[in-house]
Order: structure tokens, then C-alpha cells, then sequence
């Protein structure tokens, strides 16, 4: 992950080319924008100096950024998220694990 507003992080620059090479260069990279399924994000803490809690978004709810962690949650798809949001009236399939 990283934060595409800040200047100076490297990985901004990586993640571009590598968006770039795919699509161009290496046929067997799948376009973010096809993926199909996403791992449940879950709550984390951040340590920056003093603990932060980052609670689990999914990163599909309007206008609510992705954050918390993913390694291990369950595989869900993206449709199935986009119809539990509505459905719920807002909440995210979170916390689940594989």
C-alpha cells in the first residue's frame, strides 16, 4: 500500500510503471480494474510513534478509503461486497478469515 497524494515515496513511482508495464509489456499481469475478488480487510494496529487502530475497510463503500490489513482474510468477490453494502445499508464484510 501506499499513499498516491505524497510526494515522497518511492513507491509511487513503481507502482506507476509497473501499472504501465502490464497493460504494455507482460501479458500475464491482470488490470487492477478486472479483478474480480478482494480479501476481507480486517482491524490492525499501526505503530508510527505511538499506536494507531486502523479499522477494517474494504475499500468498496463510496467515498470510505481501503485500510486495516487483508493477509488471510477471506476471498470474497467484489460483486458479493457491492450487494452486502446495499443490502446492510452500509456495512462491509469484515473480519472474516480464511
Amino acid at each position: 500500500m501506499y499513499d498516491p497524494t505524497d510526494s515522497t515515496v518511492l513507491a509511487n513511482g513503481i507502482a506507476i510503471y509497473a501499472k504501465l508495464a502490464a497493460v504494455q509489456m507482460l501479458p500475464g499481469f491482470v488490470p487492477e480494474s478486472a479483478l474480480q475478488v478482494f480479501r476481507s480487510h480486517y482491524d490492525q494496529i499501526v505503530v508510527t510513534g505511538t499506536s494507531d487502530d486502523q479499522a477494517p475497510n474494504n475499500g468498496f463503500k463510496y467515498d470510505v478509503p481501503e485500510t486495516g490489513g487483508d493477509m488471510g482474510g477471506a476471498v470474497l468477490t467484489v460483486q458479493s461486497e457491492l450487494d452486502y453494502v446495499n443490502d446492510t445499508g452500509g456495512n462491509q464484510q469484515v473480519n472474516l478469515f480464511q
